[in-house]
């Protein structure tokens, strides 16, 4: 192992070490990490492993996979009753790294190691993959199953060999996330399988036993659970959750295509300067003739790449219904395919993209100083000021034209960058709110304030429905909305969550305007932060109230 390949390597191990110190340092984050959590808690307290429940309501939206893995970490570091996040989230780090492995070993299957380590590397240092993987959801541990896919694919093209590897992710990611897997997996393999017109790739490919692998992961659950469910699931999660994401915005999550395309380089960085030019290399590459087989491993290796990325990318970005999420399964090959373009950067003019992501890194480095929590030590702020360093350094190895280098410094400062702002994660501010950490707050003043055994009376919850309550309570509340109509009872602690919404608003007026004047001042105020709307919230905590007669939740 060469020098470089080492640093690559330490690198590597920094940002799956950053991606761990989010797991336990990271609060909840809203809303559907909470909702995923919440899931698999009730699923190990229940003992029911087919059916899903998020509270009293069955959850026919995702696959099972994500929540057996979630329930198995829970048992083994934890308890279902402990609701300790972290090992909700081990799962998701798992599917971190099993990327990370598949970039890797793609890249040293090819001839190219050092460009796979530092395509690992780059991958764990990247700010949406490093995002997704402390979060208890689906989306890093379907990267894990649909990277190990494209390595079977890979080792396919090359040696006629990985067939399980391709099944077994193509059906982990089934049982993870649906019909994602396939839409990346299989048009990748239809056109690997043109290209190549060998038949000893297609009876490789086709091979019973890698199709029963698949088969046996995914299909025994989604028997079961249509027994279960009465064929409830698959209908209402085809009708009320993947359809309308294709034939319309669905739930005001709209973008104009080409929106991932723009968003790439920042969630990618610090690997964004290399994709232009990946896009442009592929470009070519797919006009062009392919080469005889065994003729050039790296041209090789970037055609599996292209035909990895462009299909499914090209599907999300037609599809209506736009996450910042949606291409992560193609961002290890994106970070790979840029590294092996710019393996021998000599073109000044190419540079120039790499000080156009210098730009946009600064722009996340002041970031970060700018919301670092004033208490000392900050460690958003140290980690902020080195990354500007290692920038600054990264950008003077450009001009010196040395990219190896420059890739390194980057990496380093993206990895100091994340793990200063993950390590103080728990104060970060935003417009003098706390960005993270309502319902821990808000059930901590709870229990200092409205006691005796405020978990042995209700908790109702006016406003914003903020699933982490859900979570750290256990279950033992209710949300009150338009639909609820039973009088709520006496003696109960309230919340309200006041996010600025008009609906919200009135129904808190006529819940007020039903109690015996003067209405009670709140217990504690919280300050918060949505972010899924990106609104400024304030809790309000009220002990033991009486619920005058007529005051039911309307």
């Amino acid at each position: 192992m060469t020098g470089l390949t080492r640093l690559w390597a330490f690198l590597a191990v920094a940002a799956f070490a950053v991606a761990v110190l989010g797991a336990f340092r990271v609060p909840i984050v809203d809303a559907d990490e909470p909702r995923f959590a919440q899931a698999s808690a009730q699923m190990l307290e229940s003992g029911d492993f087919i059916r899903l429940y998020y509270l009293d309501a069955p959850r026919h939206k995702k696959p099972v996979g994500a929540h057996w893995l979630q329930a198995a970490s829970v048992a083994a570091v934890s308890s279902a009753p402990a609701r300790k996040i972290f090992a909700y989230r081990l799962p998701s780090l798992l599917g971190l790294i099993l990327a990370m492995l598949a970039v890797w070993r793609v890249g040293r299957l090819y001839g190219v190691e050092n460009a796979g380590v530092a395509a690992a590397a780059l991958l764990g240092a990247a700010i949406l993959p490093g995002f997704e993987a402390h979060l208890a959801k689906t989306d890093a541990c379907l990267l894990g199953a649909s990277a190990i896919g494209v390595w079977g694919l890979a080792k396919l093209a090359k040696e006629q060999r990985g067939a399980l590897l391709f099944w077994g992710g193509l059906g982990a990611g089934v049982l993870i996330k649906g019909p994602i897997a396939p839409l990346v997996l299989l048009p990748a393999a239809a056109l690997v399988w043109r290209s190549q017109r060998s038949p000893d790739f297609r009876r490789a490919l086709l091979k019973p036993a890698g199709v029963l692998l698949a088969l046996a992961i995914a299909a025994p659950w989604f028997i079961a659970v249509q027994i279960a469910t009465g064929g409830a699931f698959a209908s209402e999660a085809l009708a009320e959750d993947f359809l309308p994401k294709l034939t319309s915005a669905h739930e005001g999550n709209g973008a104009p295509p080409f929106s991932h395309f723009v968003l790439a380089p920042l969630f990618t960085w610090p690997t964004a300067f290399a994709a232009p030019l990946a896009i442009i290399a592929a470009i070519k590459l797919w006009r062009s003739a392919p080469p005889p087989a065994g003729s050039d491993p790296t041209r090789q290796l970037m055609q599996v790449l292209v035909f990895a990325i462009a299909p499914a990318w090209a599907a999300f970005e037609l599809v209506p219904t736009k996450l910042p999420h949606y291409p992560l399964p193609l961002y290890p090959w994106l970070i790979l395919l840029s590294v092996v373009v710019l393996r021998d950067l000599k073109v000044l003019t190419q540079s120039l993209c790499i000080g156009a992501s210098l730009f946009i890194g600064f722009g996340l480095v002041c970031a970060g100083i700018a919301i670092a929590p004033p208490s000392a030590p900050s460690f958003t702020l140290c980690g902020s000021i080195l990354a500007v360093v290692l920038l600054v350094a990264s950008f003077a190895a450009l001009i010196a034209r040395a990219p190896p280098r420059a890739f390194v410094l980057l990496a380093a400062g993206a990895v100091a960058w994340q793990a200063g702002l993950k390590a103080d994660a728990p104060k970060v501010r935003l417009d003098g709110a706390l960005v993270f950490g309502l319902a821990e707050r808000a059930l901590d003043k709870r229990a200092t304030l409205c006691a005796p055994q405020p978990n042995d009376r209700p908790l109702l919850i006016f406003g914003t429905m903020a699933p982490s309550l859900a979570f750290l309570a256990r279950g033992h509340l209710r949300f009150v909305d338009h639909r609820a109509s039973e009088a709520a009872p006496n003696g109960v602690d309230v919340l309200h969550i006041d996010d600025g919404g008009d609906e919200d608003a009135q129904r808190w007026r006529r819940f007020k305007a039903r109690q015996e004047a003067p209405f009670p001042a709140p217990d504690a105020n919280i300050d918060g932060f949505d972010l899924s709307r990106s609104r400024r919230v304030v809790a309000s905590l009220y002990c033991r109230m009486t619920i005058s007669p007529g005051a039911q939740p309307s």
